[in-house]
């Protein structure tokens, strides 16, 4: 028979043959070493190798004692080289134990983690679920599984479910009448997803997130502190969450934010490189948060590089609706070349492009054009508030920027960089 119980430093289940109670052994989870319970409440019950036979050890051992300061070196030397084998495994593993939540993910490319305060500091609105206090997200390929923490009550969110025409299924599952959506239900957790995921979600012998990390990945991963914010994907995708384009490696990506309050708090970015190339290149790409973060500082430890600083709300606002504003002049440059190989001119409004004048993140456009050019630009709605910058193209296709505090840019500025504006891209 196997004994089941929890680890005391992540919370994950860990499962050990009976032959192995009150010994040590390797956490699956966390890979820290731990002693696994003992059996019935026999505080003296002990487990010793089998098939030993002391009395025959007795006779195979000198009866000649050794001088006691040869003990006395031996054991020094081994309690230094514990110390040594200690050390050095929290320098390679220093994290913290991650939430019990993300111990509990299947197999997957990357997760989301969000405490109700970080899910707030990023304006993402409320939990869906009352008693919700975290949530996580795991991405496989092109599906999607969502986890709920908290205390609920299941006899309410049954009722709601019901309400909204969910199937009743066995075991405490609900299936949605037209998508591929099943939601699980239990006192502290909450799944939904496809079906197959909530299955393997539930599953205990399913494979897990953690147990699938390479040793490169798993040192990406706990280079990043716990707290509200913390996502890690094992190999880098596009990413939708920072607005900032971050290239990284084979070996883990992943940012973490810790707040101090409900506007601010200390961010953390790592980028794990399996060699010198994607280290440097690791490196380069964290530069492109020194817009974002307050004192941006850069650290490297082996295979990781790290970009540490205070990232606030407003900031975030700012950089987030100034890529949305950047993306909106590129769209209409492109409606431009497009309109003027139909028409044989520029257009002269935002009208005749199809353009909307307000952008999707708090700028709005303006256009000034005649038959054989135009100037557009984007401007902050509120200036300091919804955007920093002020944004300028013409038919050239460059983008300029520079904090004017939101005033028009009619004409096009006779030399942008002489004139204090940045080109994108330099």
């Amino acid at each position: 028979m196997s004994l089941p119980f929890a680890c005391p430093l992540c919370s994950i289940r860990l499962r050990v043959e009976e032959e192995l109670a009150g010994n040590k052994v390797r956490c699956r989870g966390c890979s820290r070493v731990v002693i696994a319970p003992l059996l019935g409440d026999d505080p003296g019950f002990r487990i010793v190798q089998r098939g030993v036979d002391v009395d025959a050890l007795r006779v195979l051992t000198p009866s000649t004692p050794r001088p006691k300061r040869k003990w006395g070196w031996g054991i020094g030397i081994g309690i230094v080289a514990i110390a040594f084998v200690v050390l050095g495994w929290y320098a390679l593993f220093p994290g913290e134990a991650l939430p019990p939540i993300v111990g509990d993910l299947p197999e997957g490319d990357a997760f989301f983690y969000r405490s109700s305060r970080g899910a707030e500091f990023l304006r993402s609105g409320s939990f869906p679920f009352d008693g919700a206090r975290e949530v996580v997200t795991l991405n496989l390929g092109t599906r999607t599984l969502t986890v709920y923490g908290g205390e609920f009550s299941l006899a309410a969110i049954s009722d709601g479910l019901k309400a909204r025409e969910y199937l009743v299924l066995p075991e405490s599952l609900f299936q949605h009448p037209r998508e591929d959506e099943t939601i699980w239900l239990s006192s502290s957790r909450i799944a939904l997803g496809p079906r197959s995921l909530v299955e393997e979600f539930r599953n205990p012998k399913a494979p897990r997130f953690l147990h699938s990390l390479t040793v490169n990945q798993r040192r990406t991963l706990d280079r990043l502190p716990l707290g509200d914010l913390l996502y890690f994907e094992k190999a880098t995708r596009e990413n939708s969450i920072l607005p900032v384009r971050i290239a990284g490696g084979s070996a883990g990506m992943g940012f973490a934010l810790r707040l101090r309050s409900a506007e601010e708090g200390d961010f953390t970015m790592a980028i794990g490189g399996a060699n010198d190339f994607e280290s440097q290149r690791a490196r380069s790409s964290l530069m492109e948060l020194m817009g974002l973060l307050e004192e941006f500082r850069l650290e490297s430890k082996p295979g990781v590089a790290s970009a540490l600083g205070r990232l606030s709300s407003l900031r975030l606002t700012w950089r987030s609706n100034e890529a949305a504003a950047i993306r909106s002049l590129n769209r209409l440059g492109t409606a431009q070349s497009d309109y003027r190989r139909a028409h044989g001119r520029f257009a002269h409004s935002l009208a005749e492009l199809h353009q909307e004048g307000a952008t999707d993140g708090g700028y709005r456009l303006r256009l000034n054009a005649t038959d054989a050019g135009f100037v557009a630009w984007a401007v902050p709605a509120q200036a300091r508030i919804t955007g920093q910058f002020t944004f300028v193209t013409n038919e050239t296709g460059l983008i300029y920027r520079k904090e004017i505090e939101g005033e028009p840019v009619t004409p096009w500025p006779a030399d942008p960089l002489s004139d204090g504006w940045t080109r994108l891209g330099d």
